[in-house]
């Protein structure tokens, strides 16, 4: 595959919209630099998620409560940012109206919903334990379950070229958890708590998988805004469960200290973490695909060790550094399989060829 051909995964948007058919095509560069915008806002949130919950010591599952539930309301009432609708070069338009939902759609919502906050749940409660530089790397083996589930539940064939790709990624990291995190200053002090976080990140990476692939099937239906809209709003009274169970009635607790610095890092996983970011994934994913959507993660690590580095001064050991060139390797390779496979003609479509 020439890759200044690009990848068709990434020129299928909006398609016939565009005259150009290159890879530097404007719906193509959207989508990417959209994709790379999120991972760094994720980034950003794992360094401030961990200083929230390990050193200001706010209750984990409070946090992704007071998330979930602001950010699916807003979302549904259409006064934040729909870039479903932006992103794509129409005019933005507020959800002022509920679209009717049968009664399928309704439990596969509340699947949706459950699956996500198993993915924040356990994502926010591993950073009690892990350094953020780890949780970003382990968010990596995400393509690996989509991988492997998506053709169990028949959204998209995973190629032998694809798995090879994204075992490589998940090689990288193991090497990060194996050589890295123990010599991380931020990391686990123990092994119960290395396995705690580990099992923790275990329900975040299964959860993330499959919310990924049940939200593929709504987007065939319903607005990505309004999908993530719901999703949110069906996660809360799950997360609002795991902490009332945690925290119990404990006003200091509920209020998250009444600390100012918490306060804002919730007005940022809010606006730009859950709005933005999963309305950016939730547009993508309804373009284009799961695995295109989980195949730019592994920028995640690397912008975290980056941002550890400049703010904290621990640059990334050797561990880390080993782990992230395997997992971009992985992700360039997934890449050119996807390319490869899309441009490859139907095995089973009938042509002519004409003879001159």
């Amino acid at each position: 595959c020439p890759w200044h051909n690009g990848w068709p995964a990434l020129k299928s948007l909006g398609a016939g919209a565009m005259a150009s058919d290159t890879f530097y095509s404007r719906s193509s560069s959207i989508l990417i630099a959209s994709l790379v915008l999120a991972n760094c806002i994720f980034a950003g949130w794992s360094i401030i998620a961990k200083v929230v919950v390990s050193q200001l010591h706010v209750a984990p599952l409070v946090l992704a409560f007071y998330r979930c539930a602001a950010s699916g309301v807003l979302l549904l009432m259409g006064t934040g940012v729909p870039l479903a609708k932006d992103l794509g070069g129409n005019s933005p338009k507020k959800i002022v109206g509920l679209p009717s939902i049968p009664r399928p759609h309704m439990q596969r919502f509340c699947l949706q919903g459950l699956l996500l906050a198993g993915s924040m749940g356990g994502n926010i409660m591993a950073l009690q334990y892990i350094s953020a530089v780890t949780e970003a790397t382990l968010v990596q083996l995400c393509p690996i379950m989509v991988g492997i589930l998506s053709p169990i539940l028949g959204t998209e064939e995973l190629s032998l070229a694809k798995l090879a790709s994204i075992t490589c990624s998940a090689i990288g990291a193991a090497i990060v958890v194996a050589y890295g995190e123990s010599l991380h200053p931020h990391g686990p002090k123990t092994i119960s708590a290395l396995w705690q976080g580990l099992a923790c990140m275990s329900v975040n990476i299964v959860c993330s998988a499959l919310y990924i692939l049940v939200q593929k099937k709504l987007l065939h239906s319903y607005e990505p805004a309004f999908v993530v809209a719901m999703g949110n709003l069906h996660a809360a009274p799950a997360l609002f469960l795991g902490a009332l169970a945690t925290v119990g009635s404990d006003s200091f607790a509920w209020s998250m200290g009444n600390n100012p610095v918490a306060m804002l890092a919730l007005l940022y996983a809010i606006f730009f973490v859950t709005m933005l970011n999963y309305s950016i994934m939730a547009w993508v994913n309804q373009k284009a695909s799961p695995s295109t959507v989980s195949s730019f993660h592994p920028m995640q690590p690397v912008a975290v060790a980056l941002l550890t580095w400049r703010l904290y001064g621990f640059a990334p050991n050797q561990g880390q550094t080993a782990g992230a060139a395997f997992i971009v390797l992985g992700l360039f390779g997934f890449m050119r399989a996807q390319c490869e496979e899309e441009e490859l003609p139907a095995p089973l479509k009938p042509h002519k060829t004409s003879y001159t």
